[in-house]
């Protein structure tokens, strides 16, 4: 595998209030899980399969760095928690192995006005060391 990887997804993170309020029904927040599932998927462009089996067979501590740019700037707290589907979307399609900090270095994401240009999420995933 060659890293980092760098994911482009054409899509504004979520805040933790819309999070809490509009997916307060687990129907609701699964199918916000299935969604950036399916974003992380297709930005991977066919490397989903050796980066699942990179992570399954070393098991590797992951660094993953967050740029949103959106039209309207958040708060850090709304924005670190509305990461949470993301997280969990990359822990089911296997690009990492958990979203606890045993095994992903996190550090805070960072966001820029976009403007009138379309938001868009740039994630990018690279092994930080084995466990």
């Amino acid at each position: 595998m060659n890293f980092p990887i760098v994911l482009e997804i054409p899509r504004a993170t979520p805040s933790n209030n819309q999070v809490l309020r509009a997916y307060r029904n687990g129907h609701a927040k699964k199918r916000l899980r299935q969604l950036w599932e399916l974003e992380l998927a297709c930005a991977l462009k066919g490397n989903r399969g050796p980066m699942k089996r990179y992570v399954e067979k070393n098991r590797p501590r992951m660094r993953l760095t967050v740029l949103c740019r959106r039209k309207r700037l958040l708060d850090p707290d709304n924005l670190r928690g509305g990461l949470k589907p993301i997280l969990d979307a990359a822990k089911n399609i296997g690009l990492i192995v958990d979203d606890r900090l045993e095994f992903l270095d996190h550090p805070d994401p960072v966001q820029e006005k976009c403007g009138k240009m379309r938001p868009v999420t740039v994630i990018e995933i690279s092994p930080v060391e084995v466990v």
